[in-house]
């Protein structure tokens, strides 16, 4: 592709809905051209804005009719093809139950689950395909798509923030990590994962006052950086200071000693206890583990390919 091509404005305001690839990709053999879709479903386009560059750049008239009859926009947002939707359905309803006015922990801690469980299904999994070819083989449309970098950050970080000062969402949301670093087996995904960690483990330094807390969040921290260590020939280590460096240290510590090392020689943090706190941390979880699933049964649907129906509204949808 040579040049800068030729832009394609959008021809209406709305949200991207759907698009015919198959269609396009016909229609871009026959005029002989190449098409890069600039926003994936889910964008908002804007009427006059550029959606869409065309090779060569004289054709791009000719191909925005066809663009036009490829793609669906309307006034929402939809599942049909839009895979953020579903991790954002989530993220919404779980910010909304943290809001002061709502205040329902247990619906944030169930949409948590339903997170985490989607993105160990996609984890390892999300390959999306950018270049479509024609029956010849040549290049014909170039699409944009979300990628898994942007699944985690839709995940977890809306729920963080809104979470501060609550340490059961924070532990929720180590406990997810510590199951999606499971099914991880690339490093840059590893690494994604726990500078998630990381800035869950800075924001209970700065916001949980009770210290008996934040040794609850430690230990949560904590499950996380021995399921990384335990990753085969990870080299990934949280970003940033304080806690979290010295969780890395006791992460490399970790994979000298090996899987089968004494934990107190790690770093005493490290070491699980098996005291009243870890016996009131059990019931307290059970407890919201039982209120929260007696919520899913009133939640509305999300749908992530490969993940069937996650429940999270008021209805199930199946595809």
């Amino acid at each position: 592709m040579d040049g800068p091509g030729g832009k394609v404005a959008a021809p209406r305001s709305g949200y991207l809905q759907y698009i015919q690839r198959a269609l396009l990709v016909r229609l871009a053999s026959e005029r002989g051209v190449v098409i890069h879709l600039r926003c994936r479903p889910g964008h908002f386009l804007v009427q006059g804005h550029a959606y869409a560059t065309v090779w060569p750049a004289d054709a791009a008239e000719r191909v925005a009719q066809d663009l036009s009859c490829a793609h669906v926009t309307g006034p929402y947002r939809t599942l049909a093809q839009d895979v953020s939707l579903g991790v954002d359905q989530l993220a919404e309803i779980a910010v909304r139950a943290l809001s002061p006015a709502v205040n329902d922990t247990f619906t944030a801690l169930t949409c948590i689950d339903w997170i985490g469980d989607s993105l160990c299904k996609l984890t390892g999994r999300w390959h999306p395909i950018r270049v479509y070819r024609d029956a010849a083989g040549v290049a014909r449309v170039v699409t944009t798509e979300a990628t898994y970098e942007r699944l985690v950050q839709r995940a977890f970080e809306k729920i963080r923030q809104a979470g501060t000062r609550m340490p059961a969402v924070m532990i929720r949301q180590l406990d997810a990590l510590a199951k999606i670093m499971e099914r991880t087996t690339a490093p840059k995904d590893c690494q994604l994962l726990l500078d998630q960690a990381a800035m869950i483990d800075r924001l209970s330094l700065s916001s949980v006052e009770e210290e008996s807390d934040r040794a609850d969040i430690d230990r949560a921290y904590q499950s996380v950086l021995r399921v990384h260590a335990v990753l085969p020939e990870t080299q990934a280590a949280p970003r940033g200071g304080g806690r979290g460096a010295q969780a890395a240290q006791a992460s490399r510590r970790w994979n000298r000693w090996g899987a089968g090392g004494r934990l107190d020689r790690i770093d005493p943090r490290v070491a699980c206890s098996a005291g009243t706190r870890r016996l009131r941390n059990c019931r307290a979880r059970a407890s919201a583990a039982l209120t929260a699933t007696e919520k899913a049964c009133r939640l509305p649907v999300a749908v992530l390919p490969g993940a069937g129906a996650v429940p999270v509204g008021s209805r199930i949808r199946r595809v």
